[in-house]
């Protein structure tokens, strides 16, 4: 139990939709609502944003929120489809899995302390750059 409250990837694990949209949202209340009382045995993820907001700059937190929303939404979005017994074609496939991976949180906390603007992550060279290390995640 205790390591299942550690394991970010949990949400990727489950095969049923519905169970999986309910931890997606626990996951993304814990980020967005940091003092709201959780239960106990909860997630650890609320405790790690709490940490690593303190030191994130503005344009770093959004990225992780939004990412991470993008995360959450396509692992239920998989378990939908393996409960559907759906098989992507590989382009679709390569596709999906580069939301599904969790990389896209993984950059933004790499960035956590720069102070990256929008305009900057949106550059061409950016964008083929975290494409490129999507795809070979």
């Amino acid at each position: 139990m205790t390591f299942d409250c550690c394991d970010f990837n949990f949400l990727a694990s489950l095969p049923d939709g519905q169970k999986a949209r309910v931890h997606a949202d626990i996951v993304m209340d814990a980020i967005r609502n940091l003092h709201k009382p959780r239960p106990s045995g909860e997630w650890v993820v609320r405790q790690f944003w709490a940490d690593a907001k303190r030191t994130a700059t503005l344009p770093a937190q959004r990225r992780f929120i939004d990412t991470s929303q993008l995360h959450a939404d396509s692992v239920v979005e998989q378990a939908l489809d393996h409960e559907d017994h759906h098989i992507d074609s590989v382009k679709t496939y390569f596709h999906v899995r580069r939301d599904t991976i969790g990389a896209k949180p993984s950059f933004a906390i790499n960035e956590i302390h720069m102070n990256l603007s929008d305009k900057g992550m949106e550059h061409p060279i950016i964008k083929t750059l975290t494409w490129t290390a999507l795809s070979t995640c």
